[in-house]
């Protein structure tokens, strides 16, 4: 038995006289989901890892803080971590969508001192902000609706 996938040219595609790459383009902004610059090897995905952020101060976080995936802290002294508003978040991406989604996390290598995540205009933290002394935590952040954003703790 053959399973045959049918699906409708999509209208924008439609007699239309399109090259190789602007064919691919499209297929990678609508359909293809792939990790920039990621292969796998013997089962893993491997990819290009920014380097981290650091944040030290209290500060508020830029949308390409949290696109390192990592950012740590020292923690001199006890550190407050705004997000970025729901405006910011939107000017990091192409084509922002309803549900996108991205992890990121923040590694506190402080001894003594905590890094607290907080809300911001149009960014609602759910779940505490608390990361402690020597100690990270895991976070989501999901577009909900234009210019807002939704980010939850998921560990630590």
């Amino acid at each position: 038995m053959t399973l045959v996938h049918v699906f409708e040219v999509d209208p924008v595609l439609r007699n239309k006289k399109i090259t190789f790459t602007e064919f691919k383009n499209y297929l990678n902004l609508y359909y293809v989901q792939q990790e920039a610059n990621s292969v796998t090897l013997n089962g893993l995905v491997i990819y290009d890892q920014l380097a981290p952020a650091a944040v030290n101060t209290t500060a508020t976080l830029t949308i390409d803080d949290l696109k390192t995936k990592i950012i740590t802290s020292t923690t001199p002294s006890a550190v407050s971590m705004t997000l970025p508003t729901g405006t910011s978040m939107e000017t990091g991406f192409t084509s922002p969508y309803d549900n996108m989604a991205f992890e990121w996390t923040i590694i506190n290598t402080g001894a003594t001192n905590a890094v607290t995540v907080q809300s911001n205009t149009g960014n609602t933290l759910i779940g505490t902000g608390t990361v402690s002394a020597n100690n990270s935590g895991r976070f989501l952040s999901r577009r909900t609706a234009v210019n807002n954003w939704a980010t939850y703790r998921l560990a630590s």
